[in-house]
């Protein structure tokens, strides 16, 4: 039986010379708390695709959560010698938080969080 969920993604893109500015938004249903979990331990995953039960009680599922999230983001293409000439380098701050008044975050402690991240591309 399929699980109802519901997405909505909306991403803006300016670009300038050698660069360009990324804003998305967006927000995301999770009805029956099914697409989205937190495994504390490496080895939940496989435990739950095979049916057994995981070890660390901190894996937990987001429950009926809706989520919203907020990224604004660079794509920087510096000026490099060749065979690099194609790199992109792309970092990015994003913010989640629950709509509706569940704690997901943080070994469901937190309504919501704020992430760092960076990203290279080579291009040949």
């Amino acid at each position: 039986m399929p699980m109802p969920m519901a997405s909505l993604n909306i991403s803006l893109t300016r670009s300038t010379t050698g660069s360009a500015l990324a804003f998305a938004a967006e927000v995301f249903s999770d009805q029956q708390g099914f697409y989205v979990v937190s495994f504390a331990d490496p080895h939940d995953p496989i435990r739950a695709l095979d049916g057994q039960p995981t070890i660390d009680p901190r894996t937990v599922g987001g429950g009926d959560t809706t989520y919203g999230a907020l990224t604004v983001g660079v794509n920087i293409k510096p000026p490099m010698p060749k065979p690099i000439a194609g790199l992109t380098i792309r970092p990015e701050l994003r913010y989640d938080r629950s709509l509706n008044d569940t704690h997901p975050f943080n070994d469901s402690s937190d309504r919501d969080q704020f992430t760092a991240g960076i990203d290279f591309i080579f291009s040949f």
